[in-house]
């Protein structure tokens, strides 16, 4: 009794939840019978009326979605299982991310995936900039370096990648105005940073062009070992400014601006993936106008 009873409340819920996005569906039908009529002709573009009809649907939809996903009846098999990173079987933690590329619109999947190369490049010119850093000590540097390139490595990897990658992820993903915003703010102390590493002030634990050049003298050896992260630094702040142009550009050439990035703020709609979802799908069907009318050939009664 108790699980025809969970089952009962579940489909209810689902039911309550289904009924929500054909409301949804209504007002869809309702924006593009207003483009129709051409009220939404003064807009700048197709971007603005875009934006416009996502925030109709998020106002639509949002209190049914909260009401649904905060519902105890929705399982756990009903949420993304979270995915990354990839651990083995032995380690007692679990993924904290999910992560799918095939959840990213198609026309933005090679800009996303493009991005998270550069992470893992990054990641790993940390890792071997610590490896610069002991050869570096070795040869007669000090040790602060090393234990600074060891921080480097322990903190920026995971951050890097929980500030900027999981920001423009989901930008991508759900069309987001919010967090296109915090990617490009983020990311713009991330090339700052990446510069000063590659610039390579001695002390604060990167090799950099001043402490390999400064240690040529010293140890040629180890010198040239520095050599090996200072130029991966270097690569990695012109990739990253190349990436930040071209994810910038796209964004204002979408129609995006920092007021639709406020808005999202003040509507919460960037803390509810179904929302986003919901409110992306129904405003890609606006923007695809009014439907083509369809005909129906009359039928005649020959019989006299």
């Amino acid at each position: 009794m108790d699980e025809d009873g969970e089952g009962a409340k579940e489909q209810k819920d689902m039911w309550d939840y289904s009924e929500c996005i054909q409301e949804a569906g209504i007002v869809q039908q309702a924006i593009i019978n207003l483009i129709r009529r051409g009220v939404f002709r003064a807009a700048k573009g197709q971007s603005a009326v875009r934006h416009r009809a996502k925030l109709v649907i998020v106002e639509t939809i949002s209190e049914c979605s909260r009401s649904y996903t905060n519902s105890p009846s929705v399982s756990s098999s009903q949420m993304t299982e979270n995915n990354f990173p990839p651990l083995p079987p032995f380690v007692p933690l679990k993924p904290c991310f999910h992560q799918d590329f095939e959840e990213i619109p198609e026309q933005h999947r090679t800009m996303c995936k493009r991005l998270y190369h550069l992470w893992i490049l990054y990641s790993a010119t940390l890792l071997v900039n610590f490896f610069g850093c002991m050869a570096w000590m070795f040869g007669g540097g000090g040790v602060t370096n090393f234990g600074m390139s060891m921080i480097w490595v322990i903190m920026f990897t995971p951050c890097s990648y929980v500030c900027w990658f999981r920001s423009i992820y989901n930008a991508f993903r759900t069309d987001s105005s919010f967090y296109f915003m915090s990617f490009f703010f983020v990311f713009m102390a991330q090339l700052f940073i990446a510069i000063i590493q590659a610039i390579g002030i001695p002390g604060w634990g990167v090799c950099g062009w001043l402490g390999t050049i400064s240690f040529f003298g010293t140890s040629i050896f180890a010198s040239i070992i520095m050599l090996i992260p200072t130029l991966m630094f270097t690569a990695v702040s012109v990739i990253s400014f190349i990436a930040l142009t071209k994810v910038h550009n796209f964004y204002r050439g979408s129609g995006g601006s920092m007021s639709k990035a406020q808005e999202e703020w003040v509507s919460g709609a960037w803390k509810n993936p179904h929302v986003q979802q919901a409110a992306l799908n129904a405003a890609s069907g606006a923007m695809q106008g009014p439907p083509s009318p369809q005909y129906t050939t009359p039928t005649y009664d020959n019989a006299v």
